[in-house]
């Protein structure tokens, strides 16, 4: 007699359970590269976002009531600047164009904020 043979078994293995067998694959890298958040603009302008155009007044009054050193009338009205309502079209890159130095610009800027009315928001 001869002896019996061990029992088989037939099982189904889905395409998943395989898989689960797999070591997992690294994703491929997005060929595009991270968009990077780009901070808002930065207000370059003499006067600020807000506050609004002070009283209207010729340049060389402008920078007499506000104590401007002669320097800097000079160069705004070299520049064409005649009215103070202008200054609000001025950017801090302009006056770097215009020559102001570091003092003077500091001075402007400070007049012309001390001018300036504030806008309700």
């Amino acid at each position: 007699m001869t002896a019996p043979l061990a029992p088989v078994f037939n099982i189904t293995v889905g395409d998943g359970l395989v898989d689960l067998l797999r070591p997992a694959r690294r994703a491929d890298p997005d060929p595009t590269p991270p968009t990077l958040a780009v901070p808002p603009p930065v207000n370059n302008m003499l006067l600020r976002t807000t506050s609004g155009v002070g009283p209207d007044m010729p340049i060389v009054e402008f920078c007499t009531s506000f104590g401007l050193q002669p320097s800097i009338l000079a160069k705004l009205e070299e520049n064409a600047y005649d009215y103070a309502r202008n200054l609000r079209f001025i950017t801090l890159d302009n006056l770097t164009e215009m020559g102001f130095k570091l003092g003077e610009k500091a001075a402007l800027q400070d007049a012309v904020e001390r001018w300036s009315v504030p806008l309700i928001l």
